[in-house]
């Protein structure tokens, strides 16, 4: 029997044009830049040619996206354009006429899908994720009590809320949620892997984030548009909707080339999360990149400058037309290189030994954390880690040598974007910097946020502080005294 082909086909670099020790050094770059990078992976000519995740992250450990969830919403409103569901032309009021009751600003009655896919529907400001995830209540209703500044189809303004809306619109037409739309009519044929998305308190996709899916994954998202909206043979978006999405619409901001959530600025095509979950689509090279980062200064929407710089210095100017000779054992260094990438992390101190840091509990003077206690068991292997707050108890497991892998409700939302899952994934190591301080590193392995905690013991007296790689708010904790109980 012929072997089935496989959905995503992985080559050697040298066979689409690009030498094996060139896209290492291109990775050793990366690793070396003093951005912290996740997970990047390569396609050319429709081929995976490398994949690396910086450990504790792995290749099928999936990552959130942030913004980058913007893009598989207008993919799923471009499905249901296609199919004659609904019009770009279509009024937003016309969907949802309960919560209109009693508007009297007519400029709602005017705006259009158009209007929420290309950010215009007439906001003055931002509305971020982070503002909208603790309400209870309905988030359509939320929109709509948001006075318009502009006439629609005028004034850009950058927003998650018009993505919300158009999940909501998805979910109106079709019976279903815009991830179960979508997974029905793309992402199974596309064999997408484990993958979530965020929903309201109505059970509506959040459409402007909340996706946590691979980053190979995503990488195939960008295949699909960039091979005109077909996969593996089979036509999922019109022509006509990709040239809109990459090209037409990106006409209306000169200054960004920002269309349908897709940036095209000099034929660079690129579509992004905060803090650089990123995809990258370059036809001239028949090329796509997959970007996983905590880049505190990336652009939310698209690709950052740095980024960009690097991938023109390093990546794209190492691309041949022809393929090149193999060279298998270039190929297995690389592969052996990718393998090894690493966190940074502290250096240790004596040997990174524990023996003689006081096990027990430590209670918390008042602080604006609400933290009551603090508990350290230190065993042969590990530190089994516990914090009690307002929300409970919380313990996370840090290996002494290796990451623990484990998962844990440990409090984190005003470190965290306001993401505060009950209970999350996380790669946990702790190591010795001096004789009295221990350093944690809590890496939340399906999240942008790595948190490191400092610990210094003081006789009975302990000082705890906790940062975070990234975030749109503080990346620090103000310092928390505790005192050892005594035995």
């Amino acid at each position: 029997m012929m072997e089935k082909q496989k959905i995503l086909q992985s080559a050697a670099p040298e066979e689409v044009g690009i030498s094996s020790k060139d896209l290492a050094a291109f990775y050793a770059k990366l690793d070396s830049c003093g951005i912290e990078f996740h997970h990047v992976s390569i396609a050319r000519h429709g081929k995976l040619i490398a994949q690396g995740s910086w450990n504790p992250y792995k290749n099928e450990i999936p990552h959130m996206t942030h913004s980058l969830t913007k893009l598989l919403t207008n993919t799923a409103v471009g499905i249901v354009c296609d199919e004659g569901v609904i019009s770009l032309d279509d009024k937003v009021a016309s969907f949802f006429p309960d919560e209109v009751q009693g508007i009297t600003d007519k400029r709602v009655y005017r705006m259009t899908v158009r209007d929420l896919i290309t950010m215009r529907c007439g906001h003055a400001h931002l509305i971020s994720g982070n503002k909208w995830r603790p309400i209870k209540t309905s988030w359509v209703a939320e929109f709509f009590k948001e006075p318009l500044a502009y006439e629609p189809g005028v004034h850009f303004q950058y927003t998650s809320a018009t993505s919300y809306i158009l999940s909501a619109i998805v979910q109106k037409v079709t019976g279903k949620t815009t991830f179960e739309y979508l997974y029905d009519r793309l992402l199974k044929d596309m064999q997408f892997g484990k993958m979530r998305w965020d929903k309201c308190p109505h059970g509506i996709c959040s459409g402007g984030n909340g996706i946590t899916m691979t980053n190979v994954d995503a990488l195939k998202i960008g295949l699909l548009y960039l091979n005109d909206g077909i996969w593996n043979g089979k036509r999922y978006l019109s022509h006509q909707w990709i040239q809109e999405a990459m090209v037409d619409s990106c006409k209306l901001n000169p200054d960004t080339g920002y269309g349908f959530h897709l940036c095209n600025e000099d034929g660079v095509i690129s579509s992004g999360g905060i803090f650089g979950q990123t995809v990258v689509m370059v036809p001239k090279l028949d090329m796509v990149v997959s970007i996983n980062a905590a880049h505190p200064g990336n652009r939310p929407n698209a690709l950052d400058k740095a980024m960009r710089d690097l991938l023109e210095k390093y990546l794209f100017s190492i691309v041949h037309e022809d393929a090149l000779p193999e060279n298998p054992d270039a190929y297995e260094k690389m592969k052996n290189y990718l393998g090894q990438l690493d966190l940074p992390c502290p250096e240790s101190f004596q040997g990174q030994s524990f023996s003689d840091f006081p096990s027990g509990l430590y209670r918390a003077e008042e602080n604006i954390d609400g933290i009551k206690n603090f508990s350290f068991a230190f065993g042969k292997e590990n530190l089994n880690f516990t914090m009690t707050d307002a929300r409970g108890t919380h313990s996370v497991l840090c290996g002494y040598r290796n990451w623990e892998y484990t998962e844990s409700s440990m409090t984190g939302n005003y470190l965290h974007h306001q993401y505060q899952p009950d209970c999350t994934p996380v790669a946990a190591k702790v190591f010795r910097i001096d004789k009295n301080t221990l350093v944690m590193k809590w890496a939340w392995v399906e999240m942008t946020f790595v948190d490191t905690v400092v610990c210094n013991f003081e006789g009975d007296r302990l000082r705890f502080k906790r940062f975070v790689n990234v975030n749109t708010q503080d990346t620090e904790r103000p310092e928390v005294i505790a005192y050892r109980e005594q035995q």
